[in-house]
């Protein structure tokens, strides 16, 4: 029960809550695009690692969903879409309903690190495995992917950038 997510006020520097609810270490934290959501993830813990969703409204920060044990979480720029890099998937939940709406599978371990991109309808992940992947699907159909690797590393790829138009991807390794 030692686990707190603290959410802060930046203009105030006051904290506003002390989420509870991860039984492991958190590493991955992900606001919904209007601010009315924050996902925060574990891999591993007295739970197994959790998922857990909160909602932010009126003040009330109350846990209602737990979608399992993750690594990496990126919020689709509509908000319409949460994606939670689980082991060696991606997968995409409607941010509405929290139903599986599709598994990205390529990568051959664990992924360090996921991100939409602007458009909303591609994302790029890297992994352990080396390998730096880039997602896309018809706008209208997240269950017609097609995913491809785009480049790799000498060792783990752990974490990725995006620059925010989208143009640019930074991934980082520990390739020395």
């Amino acid at each position: 029960d030692g686990v707190v997510v603290k959410l802060w006020d930046l203009v105030t520097e006051q904290v506003l809550a002390n989420l509870k609810g991860n039984k492991g270490p958190v590493i991955s934290i992900a606001f919904s695009p209007d601010g009315s959501t924050i996902a925060t993830g574990s891999d591993w813990g007295d739970d197994g690692g959790a998922c857990l969703l909160w909602s932010l409204t009126n003040g009330v920060y109350q846990s209602s969903v737990n979608l399992g044990a993750t690594f990496s979480l990126s919020f689709s720029p509509d908000g319409k879409t949460l994606a939670a890099a689980m082991w060696y998937e991606v997968r995409l939940w409607d941010a509405t309903t929290w139903k599986l709406r599709n598994t990205l599978k390529g990568h051959s371990g664990a992924i360090g690190e996921v991100s939409f991109l602007p458009d909303g309808h591609s994302l790029v992940s890297c992994g352990i495995d080396r390998t730096v992947r880039m997602w896309q699907w018809p706008a209208d159909d997240p269950t017609n992917f097609v995913g491809r690797i785009i480049g790799a590393h000498l060792d783990a790829a752990t974490h990725l950038a995006v620059s925010r138009d989208g143009s640019m991807l930074a991934t980082g390794a520990n390739d020395g």
